[in-house]
């Protein structure tokens, strides 16, 4: 420390501001000695590039005039107020319903939340806590908007009374479940796949009435293919698959899983079969009174035959 002695009468002095100690001297005289390293000779204790005599602290760099004012509880711009228009402040939204979703158009601004409301702003509906971004939206009947995205089960978009999740094309307003289908325009216009009436492989028959949709060679109008395994004309009674082979498709064949029986067949003797695919020929003698089924009145009781003797 340096300093300086000055002769002066026995009074305390100060000069411009700098402080003096007077102590005795062999001359008689007060001498006094000026502190050099005073506030009024540039002391900057904190090194913030700002004297001793207009630092607030000049122990702290974080506070000097002129600095930002930060969330940090130090009083930053030495203006006499802490964490006052912080630079670092964050804005908060009123929880009103307390589900932890604060709502955007009531808010405050400051460097910690004050009692009731939060940092998240993505609240639809602050008086309800049934309304926030983790609100389970699962009933189609319900057209809230439960979970703030902007839209809902229930999103009717065409207008025609039925929730996107009631319907099979919510932007048709002719197409929901109780729209008259349409023949052969393509659309499922009633949403039910039973009454599709489009024309898949158009061939002139819809869904509903063409047994295979997928081939135009097969339809109600369609010439039946012998033995080709397809019902071509959608009547299984014309059917004319030839399955055991024997030469007869399946509408002229009485057993079409057996060679040994068709119309051309031979009719065999109480073999228990219609061989030749005619009932009046059937020869089985079920009784065994020498008559078969055709010729026999009652083919299940020996006595009774064409040959047998009338008893009064």
């Amino acid at each position: 420390m340096r300093s300086v002695s000055l002769l002066f009468p026995s009074t305390l002095l100060l000069i411009a501001g700098v402080a003096c100690t007077r102590s005795g001297g062999s001359t008689g005289e007060d001498t006094f000695v000026v502190n050099q390293d005073s506030a009024a000779n540039g002391v900057d204790a904190d090194g913030d590039g700002v004297n001793a005599d207009e630092d607030c602290d000049d122990d702290d760099a974080s506070a000097a005039p002129g600095l930002p004012e930060l969330c940090d509880g130090i009083d930053n711009d030495c203006d006499l107020e802490v964490d006052e228009d912080a630079s670092d402040a964050q804005t908060f939204y009123a929880d009103s319903d307390g589900d932890g979703f604060g709502d955007p158009e009531d808010s405050v601004t400051g460097c910690a939340p004050p009692s009731g409301y939060v940092a998240d702003d993505a609240d639809c509906d602050d008086t309800s806590a049934d309304f926030n971004p983790d609100a389970v939206e699962d009933d189609c009947s319900d057209p809230a908007d439960y979970n703030c995205d902007g839209s809902s089960g229930y999103t009717d978009d065409d207008g025609d009374g039925f929730a996107a999740c009631e319907e099979c094309n919510d932007s048709s307003a002719d197409v929901n479940p109780s729209a008259t289908e349409v023949p052969y325009d393509g659309v499922d216009n009633d949403c039910d796949a039973a009454t599709l009436e489009d024309d898949l492989d158009q061939d002139g028959f819809n869904a509903a009435d063409d047994c295979d949709d997928t081939a135009s060679d097969v339809s109600p109008s369609a010439t039946e293919v012998a033995y080709d395994g397809v019902d071509n004309d959608c009547d299984p009674s014309t059917l004319d698959d030839d399955l055991d082979g024997d030469g007869f498709n399946a509408a002229d064949d009485c057993d079409d899983t057996s060679a040994d029986v068709n119309p051309s067949a031979t009719e065999a003797t109480y073999d228990g079969v219609d061989n030749d695919c005619d009932p009046s020929t059937l020869d089985d003698d079920l009784d065994g009174d020498g008559f078969n089924a055709a010729d026999d009145c009652d083919d299940a009781a020996a006595d009774v035959n064409p040959n047998a003797t009338e008893t009064a």
